[in-house]
């Protein structure tokens, strides 16, 4: 045959900067096909659109889509919906990541105010009752230790959080008073037990704040104070995503772990000051 415009696995492999491997890896995963394959020698043979199929596969797996996503994707035709949720989600936690490592540069008590579109999460889930924040990583540990014991799967990149049931921060005050709260731990979706609570994506009026645990009844007054200052109302019990630091190591300074703390608001009518803090 004229084998003009066809190249050998080699010459793909070189040209896509994968492995020969990986590529008949793909071809048994059915996400790629050679345009000719000589039975008398069982070389494999791609055209351009071959190799530009292995660029672009490679591509989307670089940005975590798993092989399996990338194969209905191609099923379907091209439909993005897909890879739109799997990049938005990517998107988010690149985003607050970066919010977070760059806050820790600020002097401590610095806090940054925004409205942002929290998730759904699926999440194991243990209740406690108490006052002091020390309490609230033990119990959050506590309840990170049973996820290990019971072999369930933590998501990635998601650090733990508290549904605080509080409101008298919404007044001014931040009493020093017993009150109830859920430690939730979330899981990826797809091995989650039949246990695990689905907690609602919702949009929060958010702050990030830079400074000890110990000091975190500021960022609640401030969020009472911004929550006043927009007119915004709550939608639902706040949430302190404290817990940043210990992913990045114990051997952060104290004053310098970062913590975000969000309330669920009703975001029908946003009012002109609110929409610009619309992240």
């Amino acid at each position: 045959m004229n084998r003009n415009g066809l190249y050998t696995i080699g010459q793909a492999a070189k040209c896509c900067g994968i492995s020969r491997s990986t590529i008949i890896r793909l071809e048994e995963k059915g996400l790629i096909e050679p345009a000719f394959c000589d039975e008398s020698s069982g070389y494999r043979y791609y055209d351009s659109n071959d190799i530009t199929k292995l660029l672009q596969i490679d591509h989307m797996h670089a940005m975590e889509m798993s092989y399996d996503q990338i194969k209905r994707y191609y099923e379907s035709g091209g439909t993005a919906l897909e890879i739109v949720r799997t990049l938005e989600e990517k998107f988010y936690m690149i985003k607050r990541t970066l919010e977070e490592m760059s806050i820790r540069n600020g002097e401590s008590g610095t806090m940054k105010a925004e409205i942002l579109k929290l998730p759904e999460y699926i999440c194991y889930t243990k209740d406690f009752r108490g006052t002091s924040y020390i309490d609230k990583g033990k119990n959050s540990n506590i309840t990170f230790g049973e996820v290990v014991e019971k072999g369930y799967n933590p998501l990635p990149g998601e650090p733990l959080f508290l549904i605080v049931k509080r409101f008298d921060f919404l007044e001014g005050s931040y009493e020093n008073m017993e009150h109830d709260y859920t430690c939730c731990v979330p899981l990826k979706p797809e091995t989650a037990p039949e246990e695990a609570v689905k907690i609602p994506g919702c949009t929060v009026l958010s702050v990030l704040y830079r400074g000890n645990y110990e000091n975190n009844q500021e960022a609640y007054i401030y969020l009472g104070e911004k929550m006043k200052e927009l007119g915004l109302k709550a939608a639902g019990y706040p949430r302190g995503i404290a817990y940043v630091a210990p992913y990045v190591g114990k051997e952060i300074d104290p004053n310098k772990y970062v913590s975000r703390f969000a309330i669920p608001i009703d975001d029908e009518d946003l009012s002109e000051s609110a929409k610009k803090l619309l992240n």
